[in-house]
């Protein structure tokens, strides 16, 4: 499929679904002082599972203001620059540079320029069971937004959508999707993590796993970690299994490693003197657990990584 792309400044080409030569989309406003635009699917099959419909990146007027409360697909919105008031399904709040923000069809929307500085932002239209199933896991299906501190990589991802969209084919939109389903993950994961910073167990959970960093050394199973942080064994692996992807032994066993890794390629030990420091007495042992986590036995492993 060959996208229709479209700029304010005139069509740029494509024979794509859903927009009339030379014209915008109903949905795309007029209070828009540059934009860049790309249209793929717009019909919102119900059989879909992940499809992109739309997107864009555009430079609102001072006066811009859209409100509406009818619209067929989940919006996803990004600030690049500037602010703005928006209020969706009844919450409001102060969208500004590195602020994410989404809404479901046909819930009600307001989003409002502030301040003099121009409101530039990307967004994309998306729809289908995965997204939905996605977006529900994100506190935006909440009307809540997410604001991140590093925002020069969500801004390359919507422009990098936006360029490839418009170059077409089937491998362009592959690529289109499969970003924006990476955006949609990422965001659950960090509503994930907002709501696990708020919890008991996650402090626990953070409790354990800084004691391993700082005394990883003279840890060295799950028994001793338990009587150091004061929690039953089967607790602290419960924990791990929540909010890590390993057990809470793996996590030691790894901690040790990269920390011989280090000192293998930093320090002038030997294979002995750098089990023993992070708490290994027996060097063949040692040997054995090395070679399991980086596949390479730690006589030879400064000679794999250098070449």
């Amino acid at each position: 499929m060959k996208p229709k792309t479209v700029s304010k400044l005139g069509l740029e080409g494509g024979s794509g679904s859903g927009v009339a030569q030379g014209e915008l989309p109903s949905f795309i406003s007029e209070q828009v002082e540059d934009g860049d635009y790309f249209f793929l699917n717009v019909s919102d099959s119900k059989e879909a599972g992940f499809s992109l419909a739309c997107g864009g990146v555009e430079r609102c007027a001072s006066s811009y203001r859209l409100s509406r409360s009818e619209f067929r697909f989940i919006g996803i919105e990004y600030v690049i620059s500037g602010s703005a008031r928006v209020v969706v399904a009844g919450r409001e709040f102060v969208a500004r540079r590195g602020t994410l923000f989404g809404y479901r069809p046909n819930e009600s929307l307001l989003i409002e320029s502030l301040g003099d500085a121009p409101l530039v932002k990307g967004f994309i239209d998306l729809y289908g069971s995965r997204v939905e199933a996605l977006f529900s896991r994100t506190a935006m299906a909440e009307g809540q937004p997410i604001q991140y501190a590093g925002t020069s990589w969500m801004e390359h991802n919507f422009r990098q959508i936006v360029a490839r969209a418009k170059d077409g084919g089937a491998q362009a939109i592959q690529f289109c999707e499969l970003t924006a389903e990476g955006l949609l993950l990422h965001a659950s994961d960090e509503g994930e993590l907002n709501r696990n910073r708020l919890s008991n167990s996650y402090s626990s959970y953070l409790k354990c796993r800084s004691e391993i960093q700082s005394n990883f050394r003279e840890v060295d199973t799950v028994a001793e970690l338990a009587s150091r942080v004061g929690y039953d064994q089967a607790y602290i692996s419960r924990l791990f299994q929540r909010f890590d992807h390993e057990g809470p032994y793996a996590y030691l066993t790894r901690t040790k490693m990269n920390e011989a890794a280090r000192l293998l390629m930093h320090e002038s030990l030997s294979v002995k003197e750098v089990g023993w420091a992070i708490g290994f007495h027996d060097p063949a042992h040692f040997s054995r657990v090395f070679k399991k986590t980086f596949g390479v036995s730690p006589k030879h492993f400064v000679g794999s990584v250098m070449r």
